[in-house]
């Protein structure tokens, strides 16, 4: 068999490493269409997401200590930023959505690129290295910032009135890319 469609079945048939431990329901269509193309599978993904994380530094790396996949209010976050612990440095991010292809070859791998440039995931890449060829789809509607230190929430209500619209904001201009790929993935021959 095809070293290429091993390694296909076996990411494929592996359980779910996430946090969340679960798909991020939004990219489920777009994932599952690219992996039923013979020249692809998908090794990670995710819609975007807000999360509110505990900067550490060193092996420990960061913490999440709250995440949301879908649009995120005011009194959402200044819960969230209620029940944070009395010590450290908490930082709000808006992450953007991201999918990781693994492709056949060099070709499978310039393909899906281009389409997903047209879609409007201009940060993409095709990264190359001894055993895989694969293309980072990604976009650019991502933010972050210092909220929390020491149990002090640094920010005024007004300011997180404006991330939180801003995020939503963002959040749906990724949503609109995720759809604009599928649409023209959903176009092209198999």
């Amino acid at each position: 068999m095809d070293k290429f469609i091993q390694r296909k079945e076996s990411i494929l048939n592996k359980k779910d490493k996430s946090a969340k431990k679960s798909w991020d329901e939004r990219i489920i269509p777009l994932c599952n269409l690219i992996n039923s193309f013979s020249n692809y599978y998908t090794t990670s993904s995710c819609s975007g997401k807000s999360v509110i994380m505990e900067e550490k530094t060193g092996k420990d790396g960061s913490y999440y200590f709250w995440q949301s996949h879908k649009l995120i209010n005011l009194v959402e976050v200044k819960s969230e930023l209620n029940r944070l612990p009395k010590n450290g440095i908490f930082k709000y991010k808006l992450e953007a959505p991201i999918i990781f292809v693994a492709c056949k070859d060099i070709e499978s791998a310039k393909e899906i690129f281009s389409l997903a440039v047209l879609a409007g995931f201009k940060e993409s890449g095709i990264k190359i290295t001894k055993s895989l060829i694969g293309v980072e789809i990604k976009s650019g509607e991502k933010f972050e910032f210092p909220i929390s230190l020491d149990n002090k929430i640094l920010v005024s209500d007004d300011y997180l009135k404006v991330v939180v619209d801003l995020s939503n904001k963002k959040r749906k201009i990724g949503w609109k890319k995720i759809e604009n790929f599928y649409f023209l993935m959903n176009s092209k021959d198999n």
